[in-house]
């Protein structure tokens, strides 16, 4: 239980059901904290900590990534390659571990263990991948994707329309898409390609956009419908899904302001 909620007493009786008392709320053992029965203050509360998390996480991946540009030599990064598949290994173990185990996203402190071993491997593997580009284009495109962030964020909170309601098979199509149109680019080579490879980054970009409205409202509890409601525990996940999707942004973003470095 966080910090500010306490067991109340009781049992799980039909006529004397156990509760939880958080705040002015109370939360009944078979509606399971969701947000959707939750009061202003929770859900204002709620969203705090998950973007005070996201922040924290954000910092820490582009800090890495942008001291591994700076500071390691390009061929000291391909000398390492083992470094590379270690963190991939590690990421997919934790994603499976909390895909699996929804009880280790809502124990403390497990969960913001396995989230910041999560972020730091994140942040060696993006360090890997946008080790070919320039410095300067990585700032920019830093820059970019935290003001693209910022604006959906606030206008994914201050819209009255509700993009969770028959979004979700569009954004499914857009990343089925996606990994088609790059298999074909990775397989066939096509002429042009740094043309075909900007259309690439810009509908991933477009798609990847899309979900950050979509997982915003769903922090704001509007995904009652979908049967996706968060509870008030869900912090650790939530504070996830966005950060998934800021990353995507970025990299699809890299394919169209990125610049290579000369050597």
């Amino acid at each position: 239980m966080e910090a500010g909620g306490a067991r109340a007493a009781g049992n799980n009786s039909a006529t004397n059901p156990g509760y939880y008392v958080y705040g002015d709320d109370i939360f009944y053992d078979n509606d399971n904290k969701l947000l959707m029965n939750a009061g202003v203050d929770m859900r204002m509360g709620f969203i705090k900590k998950v973007y005070g998390i996201l922040a924290v996480q954000l910092l820490v991946t582009f800090g890495i990534t942008l001291c591994m540009g700076m500071l390691l030599p390009t061929m000291f990064i391909y000398n390492n390659s083992w470094l590379f598949i270690l963190t991939c290994v590690v990421t997919c173990g934790i994603s499976i571990a909390l895909a699996c185990s929804p009880g280790l996203c809502r124990s403390y402190p497990h969960n913001y263990i396995a989230l910041g071993i999560f972020t730091v491997c994140e942040g060696i593997m993006l360090g890997f991948i946008t080790s070919i580009y320039t410095i300067s284009s990585l700032l920019l495109t830093v820059g970019i994707t935290c003001l693209v962030m910022g604006g959906l964020t606030i206008f994914a909170m201050t819209t009255k329309r509700d993009f969770t309601t028959g979004l979700m098979p569009y954004l499914f199509a857009g990343v089925l898409t996606l990994l088609l149109f790059g298999l074909l680019l990775m397989i066939f080579h096509p002429k042009g390609s740094s043309y075909w490879y900007a259309v690439y980054g810009g509908l991933g970009a477009l798609v990847f956009s899309a979900y950050i409205v979509f997982d915003t409202q769903l922090i704001c509890g509007r995904g009652e419908h979908l049967g996706m409601d968060f509870t008030i525990d869900d912090y650790v996940i939530a504070a996830l899904s966005i950060y998934l999707d800021v990353i995507n942004l970025f990299l699809y973003l890299l394919q169209l302001f990125g610049s290579t470095q000369d050597n």
